[in-house]
C-alpha cells in the first residue's frame, strides 16, 4: 500500500500533456536518475531569474535523463545568451534523439556568431554524422569561431572529403584561431599530405603558441603525440633538459638506438640550441645513412625534414627539436 502511495505521488508529478505510457511511467519511478529530473523539471517551470534558471538546467546536465531532453532543446529559444549556452552545453551529456540533432543543426546553420559554435562542437563530439552537410558549409564561415569548430567537428566525423579544403583554410589563413583549429583537425585526420603546409605557417611571423600548435599537430599526425609531448613540454620550459631527455633516449638501454646512428643523434643533439646549420649536417648525413641501409620511413615523418630546406624555418629552435625527435622516434619506431 504505502508503494502505490509512493507510486501515485511520482505519477502525480509528470507533465499531463504528455502522453507517457504505463511503462514509460513506471520505469521513470524506478531511475532514481529520472526522478530527480523530474523535480528539476517542475522547478524549471517556476523558475523567477536567469540565475536560477542556469542553475536548474547545469543540475539536468549533471542528471543526465531523456525527461530533460525537450524542455532543454525549448530553452534555445531564449533570449538570454547565458541561458541558450547552458542549454546546449548540457547536450554534452543528455541522450541524444533525433529532436536533438535537429536542434543542433539548426543553431549551426541559424546562429553565427552566437552560440552555433558551441553546437557545432557537440555535433562533433557526440558523433552525429547528420551534421557533416550543415558543417562543410560553414567552415569558411566570417565567424571564425564556429568555422574553427566545425573543421574539428568534421575531422572528429572522420569525413575525409573535407581534407582538402580545411588544408587549404589552413594554407591561406593568417587567422590564429583558424590555424590552430585547422591544424588540430587535420591532425584528427592523420593527414600525412599537409605537413608541409603546416611547415610553411611555421615560415610566418607569428605566436610562439600558435608554432607550438603546429608542431604538436605534426607530432599528431605521425602517430609520435603522447611521446613527443612530454620532451616538448620540458624543452619549452628549458631547452637543456628537453635535450638531455632526448638524450636519455637515444642511450636507453632497455631499447638503445642501433650503434651506427646512436653517436650521429647524440652530435645532431649537441647542435641542437646554437649550431644550426651544424645540426642540418648530421640530420642529412644521418638521412643519408637511412637511405643506404633502405630504411623505411612513412611519408609524413619524411615529410618532417622538408622543413631543412628552409632558412627560415631551421632558425626555429622548435622546428630543430621537432625535426630531432622525429628523426630518434623513426629509428626507435621502424615499423
Amino acid at each position: 500500500a504505502l508503494l502505490y502511495v509512493v507510486i501515485l505521488v511520482f505519477l502525480a508529478r509528470l507533465d499531463a500533456t504528455k502522453p507517457y505510457s504505463i511503462r514509460s511511467a513506471l520505469m521513470f519511478i524506478l531511475s532514481p536518475r529520472d526522478l530527480r529530473a523530474l523535480s528539476l523539471l517542475k522547478r524549471l517551470d517556476v523558475t523567477k531569474s536567469i540565475k536560477e534558471e542556469k542553475e536548474v538546467i547545469q543540475a539536468l546536465k549533471d542528471s543526465p535523463s531523456s525527461l530533460s531532453t525537450e524542455n532543454i532543446i525549448q530553452k534555445l529559444k531564449s533570449p538570454s545568451f547565458e541561458i541558450r549556452v547552458k542549454a546546449l552545453d548540457a547536450f554534452h551529456s543528455l541522450p541524444v534523439d533525433e529532436n536533438v540533432k535537429e536542434a543542433l543543426i539548426s543553431e549551426v546553420k541559424n546562429h553565427p556568431f552566437t552560440t552555433a559554435y558551441i553546437a557545432a562542437d557537440i555535433l562533433g563530439e557526440r558523433g552525429i554524422t547528420e551534421a557533416v552537410k550543415p558543417l562543410r558549409q560553414v567552415i569558411r564561415s566570417s565567424d571564425y569561431f564556429l568555422a574553427g569548430k566545425s573543421m574539428v567537428a568534421l575531422a572528429k566525423l572522420k569525413d575525409e572529403e573535407s581534407v582538402p579544403e580545411i588544408a587549404s583554410i589552413v594554407r591561406e589563413t593568417q587567422n590564429p584561431r583558424l590555424i590552430i583549429h585547422g591544424a588540430k583537425a587535420l591532425e584528427y585526420f592523420r593527414s600525412a599530405e599537409s605537413i608541409p603546409d603546416l611547415l610553411l605557417k611555421l615560415k610566418q611571423k607569428s605566436f610562439p603558441f600558435i608554432r607550438d600548435e603546429i608542431i604538436l599537430a605534426i607530432a599528431g599526425i605521425n602517430g609520435m603525440a603522447s611521446w613527443f609531448y612530454l620532451f616538448y613540454a620540458a624543452f619549452l620550459e628549458k631547452g637543456s633538459t628537453g635535450i638531455l631527455m632526448l638524450k636519455d633516449e637515444v642511450t636507453d638501454e632497455k631499447k638503445a638506438l642501433p650503434s651506427q646512428y646512436r653517436e650521429r643523434c647524440v652530435q645532431m643533439l649537441e647542435f641542437l640550441l646554437n649550431h644550426d646549420s651544424a645540426f642540418c649536417e648530421q640530420v642529412f648525413l644521418l638521412l643519408s645513412d637511412l637511405r643506404q641501409a633502405e630504411f623505411a620511413m612513412t611519408e609524413g615523418i619524411r615529410s618532417v625534414f622538408h622543413g631543412l630546406t628552409f632558412p627560415k624555418i631551421i632558425k626555429l629552435e622548435r622546428y630543430r627539436f621537432l625535426a630531432a625527435g622525429t628523426m630518434i622516434f623513426a629509428l626507435k619506431n621502424p615499423d
